[in-house]
């Protein structure tokens, strides 16, 4: 198994403390920020055994916010039956997290998915409490790698997409794509 690995390091590289939030199961992190109260951290988990989180499928999407001693604060997991994978997270101006990945389930209420892995979009509050979700669902694979924070409140998503029914794609593989939500 992957374990999800957490290390601080000083200005000397000297190894301040590490943890790990990891269960019996793959697990991966691929991002930090660093917040007002610690870090917010996400990735994906394959595990059924991490205290405190469920997870709904195959790769569930995973978050984590600890504090600057790397104590849990609080952790959670978005998922549904097959793959969701969170691969960037930024800080907006209200304190609220967004992360962005792709989603291969299926199974989400009220919305129309893609036959392939779709862009996901989720925003959180300050308590890890989803405040909405967003999908890029074309006809092929659509995926959500890096998000920044903009100086009106919003941000700015970019990724890749195999899709050729999105009204900016040229048809051709591999087109990146940016998306700016307010």
């Amino acid at each position: 198994a992957n374990d999800t690995l957490i290390k601080k390091y000083n200005y000397n590289n000297e190894l301040i403390w590490s943890k790990s939030y990891s269960g019996s199961g793959i697990d991966y992190l691929y991002d930090v920020e660093m917040i007002s109260d610690g870090y917010i951290i996400v990735g994906y988990t394959e595990s059924f055994d991490i205290d405190g989180v469920s997870n709904s499928g195959k790769k569930d999407a995973y978050i984590i916010k600890i504090d600057f001693k790397g104590e849990l604060i609080w952790k959670k997991t978005f998922g549904g039956t097959l793959d969701e994978i969170f691969y960037d997270i930024e800080v907006l101006n209200d304190g609220s997290y967004v992360a962005v990945g792709y989603s291969s389930s299926k199974d989400f209420e009220n919305v129309d998915l893609g036959e392939f892995e779709d862009g996901l979009i989720v925003r959180y509050d300050t308590n890890g409490n989803v405040i909405n979700t967003d999908f890029l669902t074309g006809n092929d694979f659509d995926v959500f790698r890096g998000i920044s924070a903009t100086k009106d409140g919003g941000y700015i998503v970019v990724g890749t997409t195999l899709s050729t029914d999105l009204e900016f794609t040229a048809g051709r593989m591999g087109d990146g794509i940016i998306y700016k939500y307010n």
